[in-house]
């Protein structure tokens, strides 16, 4: 196997099997904390994403690109019942309010794309949800971290809200304890996250992707 100078300077270990695979143990990529707070209490998608658009080389901020890139929904009531926007299409609510709630993986890939396309960058960003863990692992293996959908704590979604999609008048139930982070390495059965509330983290690599598939396998990827 060759790997790429940046990438190899960022595996910290690689055992190399009896029949002669190569099998990478451990990898860490530099993705830089970024926090959502105070600005965005409610922006952890946008602030995940803005980290790996760091670390991609993209000089950019969480606030630019909340306000400027991510397409966004506000809440109203009409006879009583709650409307919001589909988190598939965009953001529901507004992440720089309390009262605003989340967003899936396409209108956080839209709005990077919508950014390369200004900038005439040269990535593209993906919603690659529905990938398996190992599919995951291997696109860190490559170098590249993934914003990935978990729950706040790692506990099974709580679906305890809900409003109604604007367009369809369809009931949407909503898991209050969404959270979006950043993948960016693995080591000796732990994944290391950047969490755009607490900084550098580590939990359980099991333990993590079954929050990650409980809640319905979200994640985003720039490359």
């Amino acid at each position: 196997i060759v790997f790429e100078n940046k990438l190899l300077s960022h595996i910290k270990n690689i055992d190399k099997k009896e029949n002669g695979k190569i099998e990478i143990t451990e990898l860490y990529l530099p993705v830089d904390i970024v926090m959502q707070n105070p600005e965005l209490p409610n922006g952890c998608e946008i602030t995940s994403l803005t980290a790996v658009l760091n670390f991609h080389g993209y000089d950019i901020s969480k606030t630019h690109m909340a306000d400027n890139y991510l397409d966004k929904v506000p809440f109203s009531r009409v006879n009583g019942k709650l409307y919001g926007g589909n988190p598939y299409e965009a953001f529901a609510g507004d992440p720089t309010h309390s009262s605003g709630f989340f967003v899936y993986g396409p209108p956080i890939a839209k709005a990077a794309n919508n950014y390369f396309q200004d900038i005439q960058g040269n990535n593209i960003a993906i919603d690659i949800s529905g990938s398996t863990s190992e599919e995951i692992i291997e696109y860190l293996n490559q170098g590249l971290p993934v914003v990935i959908w978990v729950t706040l704590d790692l506990s099974h979604p709580r679906l305890n809200y809900s409003w109604y999609i604007k367009e369809s008048n369809d009931k949407f139930i909503a898991p209050v304890n969404l959270h979006a982070v950043v993948l960016k390495g693995y080591s000796d059965g732990y994944v290391h996250i950047m969490d755009p509330l607490k900084g550098d983290v580590i939990h359980d690599i099991d333990r993590f992707f079954l929050s990650y598939e409980q809640l319905g396998k979200h994640s985003v990827l720039v490359r």
